[in-house]
């Protein structure tokens, strides 16, 4: 194992096995990922993503889980809502469901960061809202708990970034409120689903990029990066995303400074010949990025990537001889 690839890939799949299109039962699902964690590439996996109102039905598997030396990683799933207001109501709920579940289970569990849709059709002026989620984090005790929110492929990224970067800057003016270094509030982006028309382009997705990186706002994934590199595939019949192409244009943009027409073309890139990891770097195209480069942006910039799926996308990996 390349040192490059150790720090490219570990931690990078946040397992979903509840959620489309495995929609597992939640005792599958857990005991999926416990298994997973037990397995030679565990380094790959990091949350279990669980709804906020089925987190009290994992106390069984806690505490099966208490012996093996570390806490049960968790994600939290908010319910959202469709308007303003719905979505703080269910957000009040959420995080006293969630604070519950810290309390009762104490060090065994470590809820390391919420994921919640925001509301599309309230998104013409986000930093209002985004203003009043933050205060609802605060109210609940949960201000320092990392945050993502997810938009559909064609919201206005820089702006929403720009509005999270200037609520980060205003509640903390010299550098406080970040996780281990990190901005605590970032975005999510779906990257596919179970029609052609889910899959955003690649246009979209360097767009999402491009501004998150601008903003120093942290960004994951979700949906359709079943594959490593992007491809066709047949049950679509159309071009989808490979989750290696979208860390390489989050972690290249954020150590070479890529431009937009450059993040738009490693998105796009079919052949993997053209990633290239050594002992010592990443490089595509000419762009590099050292181990440490690497490491400082799939921490700061390009988290990890939900998944229904551990078995596929670590089967891709093993075809492309990186495990």
């Amino acid at each position: 194992m390349l040192a490059s690839q150790h720090a490219f890939f570990s931690n990078i799949l946040d397992y979903a096995g509840m959620f489309p299109p495995a929609q597992l039962p939640l005792d599958a699902s857990i005991r999926n990922y416990l298994q997973y964690q037990s397995e030679a590439e565990s380094w790959l996996l990091a949350r279990f993503i669980c709804p906020a109102g089925r987190l009290h039905d994992l106390r069984p598997y806690i505490a099966e889980h208490v012996g093996s030396g570390s806490p049960l990683r968790i994600s939290v799933l908010g319910s959202g809502g469709d308007r303003a207001a719905t979505f703080l109501d269910n957000l009040n709920s959420d995080l006293k469901a969630t604070a519950d579940f810290r309390q009762e289970f104490g060090p065994a569990v470590a809820v390391e960061c919420f994921e919640a849709r925001l509301p599309a059709g309230d998104l013409l002026e986000p930093a209002d809202l985004l203003r009043m989620t933050s205060a609802t984090f605060a109210a609940k005790g949960s201000a320092a708990l990392p945050r993502f929110f997810e938009l559909p492929a064609t919201a206005n990224w820089p702006r929403i970034a720009n509005a999270l970067a200037a609520l980060h800057h205003a509640a903390s003016p010299e550098g406080q409120g970040v996780a281990d270094g990190r901005a605590l509030n970032g975005l999510k982006l779906r990257c596919g689903g179970s029609e052609p028309a889910a899959i955003p382009s690649a246009s979209q997705v360097a767009t999402a990029i491009g501004a998150c990186l601008s903003a120093y706002v942290p960004l994951k994934f979700t949906a359709g990066l079943h594959q490593p590199v992007r491809c066709v595939a047949p049950a679509l019949g159309t071009r989808v995303h490979g989750f290696l192409n979208l860390f390489a244009a989050g972690i290249l943009g954020a150590s070479a400074g890529l431009e937009y027409d450059e993040l738009v073309a490693i998105i796009e890139e079919e052949d993997v010949t053209q990633f290239i990891f050594s002992d010592d770097l990443f490089a595509w195209n000419g762009a590099k990025a050292t181990v440490s480069e690497i490491a400082h942006a799939r921490h700061r910039n390009v988290i990890s990537f939900g998944s229904c799926s551990f078995d596929e996308p670590r089967d891709g990996l093993r075809e492309l001889g990186y495990l």
